[in-house]
């Protein structure tokens, strides 16, 4: 997990130099602060993270969220973390799965479940 977060760091840095293709990509989508848009968001919002993405790492995420919010997250706003899930929302037992194949993982039911709860809520 170091390896790729260095690899990731790395890449971001090579994008903020260049800015161009997935490297630029990268660095534009990841090096975004959205303290401002969460804080004046009205409409709903939904923040399904997998318990074992090594991409968007839902305790990192979620620190986030309460550095931004404090431990009063706005009604607006809801959050959920699927057990077992990865990035795709794929079931793993490990975050060190291979990508090589990733139609041998089962998708995460849970995620399903949430979202349509979510939206049940939301009148849907």
């Amino acid at each position: 997990m170091e390896k790729r977060v260095k690899t990731t760091e790395l890449g971001l840095e090579v994008g903020r130099i260049t800015n161009f293709g997935l490297l630029g990509f990268d660095y534009r989508a990841m090096g975004f602060n959205p303290r401002t848009a969460l804080q004046t968001a009205t409409s709903p919002g939904l923040f399904i993270f997998g318990e074992h993405d090594i991409l968007v790492i839902p305790d990192k995420n979620i620190e986030r969220l309460h550095e931004i919010f404090g431990d009063d997250l706005p009604d607006n706003l809801s959050v959920a973390v699927a057990e077992r899930a990865a990035h795709d929302f794929r079931l793993v037992d490990t975050p060190c799965h291979s990508y090589n194949e990733p139609t041998q993982y089962e998708q995460s039911a849970e995620v399903i479940e949430v979202l349509n709860g979510w939206l049940a809520e939301q009148g849907y």
